[in-house]
Parts: structure tokens; C-alpha cells; sequence
């Protein structure tokens, strides 16, 4: 009976080095990674201040407050919910052009539990997003930001 031979040094290498990348690969995926639904699930209700900003006029502002019972609020917890998101390396200028005419709206959503807020999500026209001041974009394949902020608004005003 003959004595299986070692792998040659030089395919351990290789293999080490492919075990390296795929735990470094699984690491910034789970550093990447943001889930949203526990905090989510958490909260019974939210302060929702929608900001338009046109040119050099004032902006239009509106507020309200959803509770538990609200359908708005339901729908809300239920889209932002169903999107798997990251967080983005290297986020984009946050300075918003109004030279051009065009508006540019924020959505922003302070979520609560038992009246304190426990975390806010805003959203812009321009489709960014960012959760208690952390960039963040969905993964492919999802909503984007734009998209996520049209849906958010007309859950909001339906």
C-alpha cells in the first residue's frame, strides 16, 4: 500500500492564500453589512420632516409624527425594512448644486420607542442615504436611494 505523497509547498501556499482571501473577503462583508430591522422593530412610531429646497427661496417644510396604529407608518417600517444595505466607502460630496433650478428634497425619519429617538434615516432627491449620519447605498439588484425616497413619499402622502 503506498503512502498518499503531501501537497507540494507551493499549492500550500496557494491554499492558504485563498483561505486568506475569502476570510478577509467575509470580513469587510460583515463590516460592509448594515441591517436596519432590529432597530426597526424596536421603534413604535416617527417623526417625519420633509425639507424642499428650491434656488434661493425659503424651504418648504412639513412635519408629522406617526404612531404604532398609523397605515403610513406600517408601510414605512415594511420598505425600509425589506432592503438589505452597506455602508458606502467612499461617500459622495454632500453638497447639493440648487444653481440649476432644481429642487432637492430630504426625508428625514426619526424613528422612537416610547417617545425617544433611537435612530434617524434621511434620504435626498439625489439619492443619497444615510442612517444616524452613516453613508449608506443598497446592494445591487434593490432600490436605490432615489427610488426608496419616491416610494417613501408616496406612502407618505397617500
Amino acid at each position: 500500500m503506498q503512502k498518499p505523497s503531501a501537497p507540494s509547498p507551493r499549492l500550500r501556499r496557494t491554499l492558504w492564500a485563498g483561505l486568506l482571501v475569502l476570510v478577509l473577503g467575509l470580513a469587510l462583508f460583515w463590516w460592509l453589512r448594515v441591517d436596519l430591522r432590529t432597530s426597526l422593530a424596536r421603534s413604535d412610531g416617527a417623526w417625519v420632516r420633509t425639507e424642499t429646497y428650491s434656488s434661493i427661496r425659503d424651504p418648504e417644510i412639513t412635519t408629522a409624527e406617526l404612531v404604532l396604529e398609523d397605515p403610513a407608518y406600517r408601510a414605512l417600517v415594511d420598505l425600509f425594512a425589506a432592503q438589505s444595505y452597506r455602508k458606502v466607502l467612499l461617500p459622495q460630496n454632500s453638497s447639493h448644486d440648487l444653481t440649476g433650478g432644481a429642487n432637492v428634497t430630504f426625508l428625514t425619519l426619526d424613528f422612537t420607542a416610547g417617545g425617544v429617538r433611537t435612530f434617524s434615516l434621511t434620504l435626498t432627491s439625489d439619492g443619497t442615504l444615510q442612517a444616524d449620519g452613516v453613508a449608506l447605498d443598497t446592494w445591487p439588484g434593490q432600490p436605490d436611494g432615489q427610488a426608496l425616497l419616491e416610494q417613501a413619499m408616496a406612502i407618505l402622502q397617500s
